[in-house]
């Protein structure tokens, strides 16, 4: 939704790869218009 996950200090970030994760895991019960919009990379 942003383009945070392009940039260069999120994808270099300790946490960044977990809490994708758990945006990835949480994605199945978000609203559909909300969840076609995550992506990562």
């Amino acid at each position: 939704m942003t383009q945070v996950p392009k940039e260069k200090w999120w994808t270099e970030a300790y946490l960044s790869a977990p809490l994708e994760t758990s945006v990835l895991a949480g994605k199945p019960w978000l609203p559909p218009d909300v969840s076609k919009r995550i992506r990562f990379r």
